[in-house]
């Protein structure tokens, strides 16, 4: 979904600073509901569980896809590309593609977009094991203290530790896609393409 949905970026505007205006609520949306998804899922695999954590996360992520599914079909039905090709345009898939390998600059951009892809997923594939098998530790079903600035030193069980961890992150997310979005009114896309990316690694 997130292929096509990101590739109409560049049809819907042909001005740049646009785009980039649509790309930063896109993404404000997208970390925003992330944070919900972040403070319901594990309370949701626990009451679904019966018991079963297996049972649990199976039928938590069929409503949270359920629930999404609605708002992928709206987003497909009231999107309307703005950029269109010239009338008199005639290409093929082959020539697009022989142009596209011998285009420098998205050569680069498809390699830094596979190494940033292959990061968060990695990243996002252990960090619930990180969390319950080497923070908690054991069989993840004990609790940790964490000391939190400005509440003080909390135990913490798996599910809590999880939840507010990936909140963190969401929320992080929103931050920066906002500050990013400020920045590129006045840098150029380039530099503040080259600046964030450089910060978040």
């Amino acid at each position: 979904v997130n292929i096509p949905y990101t590739a109409l970026m560049g049809t819907i505007s042909p001005q740049a600073r646009e785009r980039g205006s649509v790309s930063t609520f896109k993404f404000a949306c997208a970390f925003s509901a992330g944070i919900i998804v972040s403070q319901t899922f594990m309370p949701m695999t626990e009451s679904l569980s019966d018991g079963d954590p297996q049972k649990g996360w199976q039928l938590a992520f069929l409503v949270i896809s359920a629930i999404a599914l609605p708002f992928f079909v709206l987003c497909f039905l009231g999107t309307r590309e703005r950029v269109t090709p010239p009338a008199r345009a005639q290409t093929t898939m082959k020539r697009d593609l022989a142009d596209l390998i011998v285009n420098r600059p998205w050569l680069i951009l498809l390699g830094i977009t596979m190494a940033w892809v292959f990061f968060v997923a990695v990243r996002s594939t252990i960090t619930n094991h990180y969390l319950k098998y080497f923070v908690i530790g054991g069989a993840g079903d004990g609790t940790i203290q964490v000391s939190v600035p400005l509440v003080g030193v909390r135990e913490w069980t798996f599910a809590t530790l999880q939840k507010w961890f990936t909140t963190t992150d969401q929320v992080a997310s929103v931050v920066g896609v906002l500050i990013g979005g400020l920045t590129l009114r006045r840098l150029d896309k380039r530099w503040n393409f080259r600046f964030w990316f450089t910060l978040a690694i």
